[in-house]
């Protein structure tokens, strides 16, 4: 019977692997010839680039806003902790489609967006409405990850900071955020990959319009659509990359955190 057990679990693990690679390298395989080519297209520029900014812009906002909010969290009471937790675990559950159709909703003319739009801010339609898309489904995500790491600081600094007479500013800069820096590093990381990836709700929110909102995600999906696999394939291939460097470095962030715990 353990023999038995042993055989199906070892079966099982090297298709599981096979499964998660293989299919990859086939993609590697259809989209090499693209990559040779993709130096020619303006529009395949533009839409790397818009991700890698909108990409950069959202999970910098994302990280800076989830600090705030954890340490809210961190001096609130439990009742409004329970409270907090459960309004950012909605969210989670929801189909990122979903939320591009909340989204726009609510940014839409007829609603918020009227307010906004004389300001000169409209997030529908547009660059700057894949920003918002990317920080509205990785906020929830971000707060959920960050929140297991900021529960296991160690409370005896910040209450020795706050007997030395610091200030919750000074407790925050000088004593929470160095002592979570490599935490800090890989949720960063991994924000940037998921908004980096996001489609559903950038495409319910800003389109497929080259040259203006086409993300590489977007991009891939209007690919598809047109027949165009081999150039589906190569921006696939693009991301890849993108999340094997993504994986190396939160794998070095953590390692090198273990080290010095």
């Amino acid at each position: 019977m353990n023999k038995l057990f042993s055989i199906v679990s070892v079966t099982v693990t090297v298709a599981a692997i096979l499964l998660l690679t293989v299919p990859f390298l086939f993609v590697l395989h259809e989209g090499l010839p693209f990559l040779v080519r993709m130096q020619y297209s303006e529009e395949l520029k533009y839409a790397l680039y818009l991700s890698l900014s909108s990409a950069l812009i959202s999970s910098l906002l994302c990280l800076a806003c989830t600090l705030l909010i954890i340490w809210t969290r961190y001096n609130a009471n439990r009742y409004i902790r329970k409270i907090t937790d459960y309004i950012f675990l909605f969210p989670l559950g929801v189909p990122h489609l979903v939320s591009g159709i909340a989204l726009i909703t609510f940014f839409g003319a007829n609603r918020f967006g009227k307010v906004l739009q004389p300001l000169g801010i409209d997030f529908v339609y547009t660059p700057a409405g894949v920003v918002m898309a990317q920080f509205f489904v990785n906020l929830p995500y971000t707060i959920k990850n960050f929140s297991a790491s900021f529960d296991m600081l160690d409370r005896n600094y910040v209450f020795i900071g706050k007997n030395l007479g610091l200030s919750d500013v000074q407790i925050f800069f000088h004593i929470v955020l160095p002592s979570l820096k490599y935490q800090i590093g890989c949720i960063w990381i991994i924000c940037f990959a998921r908004a980096l990836g996001e489609f559903g709700a950038c495409m319910m929110l800003v389109g497929i319009t080259g040259m203006k909102t086409e993300t590489l995600a977007t991009a891939i999906f209007l690919n598809m659509t047109t027949g165009d696999f081999e150039a589906a394939a190569g921006i696939s291939f693009i991301l890849m990359l993108i999340s094997i460097t993504v994986t190396a470095l939160t794998t070095t962030i953590i390692k090198r955190s273990e080290k010095t715990a």
